[in-house]
């Protein structure tokens, strides 16, 4: 596999677009200062460091190998609704996070027949 920042930097592009997310979305959800992202995906930054790299695809969802190479050894089984809610979950603050996680739970608790699996 052959490194291209370009490359990587359309492949960033492509996903934030898919994802429905703002720069500054993204820079809220990967901790990437907004200014820092804004050059990245610039003209003015050529390179960045790898812990930026890894900042950005955690928060899009993918593996810093799938974003720097366009590929992943890794295999990822989330289906497009699930990715769906994701994105949606990783949009709310972390307060409304707290209280999704424990409506479900309240929700696997009274209805079992919600737990994964169930018949």
């Amino acid at each position: 596999m052959e490194y291209s920042f370009d490359e990587m930097i359309y492949r960033l592009k492509k996903i934030k677009k898919e994802r429905k997310l703002t720069n500054e979305q993204l820079s809220e959800l990967s901790g990437v200062p907004f200014g820092t992202l804004n050059k990245i995906l610039g003209t003015e930054t050529k390179e960045t460091n790898i812990s930026t790299v890894i900042k950005l695809a955690k928060a899009l969802g993918v593996s810093a190998e799938e974003l720097i190479f366009g590929k992943s050894t890794t295999t990822n089984n989330i289906e497009k609704e699930e990715q769906d809610l994701l994105d949606l979950y990783r949009q709310l603050h972390d307060d409304d996070k707290i209280r999704i996680v424990a409506k479900m739970e309240q929700m696997i608790e009274d209805y079992p027949e919600n737990k994964e699996g169930a018949s």
